[in-house]
């Protein structure tokens, strides 16, 4: 498997700008093409780091200052948000679910271009 490091939204989208996007084709509507990428991302309102599945998690640290590390989460969602659209992406925004601390990260990713797909492999 190869592993790729984007050095800036820029880089990633001009990658991304190759793929067509079919939105209405999937669900039964008239396929729709657009020449910006459309990104999926999920809003931090309750993104919380409440176990620990690996050594980054670190749910006592996350005890000590709860607000300031929801703000924290909050301006980098805002940087990167804006980092993709000033790059020239379409985003789609979901609202965070309670309860639901590590919906903010992507499940299943993968990258598909030319009829083909790169599957992440988070480690």
């Amino acid at each position: 498997m190869l592993a790729f490091r984007w050095q800036s939204a820029a880089q990633l989208l001009a990658v991304l700008q190759r793929v067509p996007l079919c939105n209405g084709a999937l669900f039964g509507g008239e396929p729709t093409v657009s020449s910006k990428p459309l990104l999926l991302l999920t809003d931090p309102a309750h993104f919380e780091v409440s176990y620990r599945i690996n050594p980054w998690m670190q749910p006592c640290a996350w005890a000590e200052d709860p607000a300031g590390h929801l703000a924290a989460a909050e301006r980098s969602f805002q940087a990167l948000a804006t980092a993709l659209t000033a790059a020239g992406a379409r985003l789609e925004i979901m609202p965070g679910v309670v309860d639901l601390p590590d919906m903010v990260f992507s499940a299943n990713a993968a990258v598909v271009l030319d009829r083909r797909a790169l599957v992440a492999r988070f480690r």
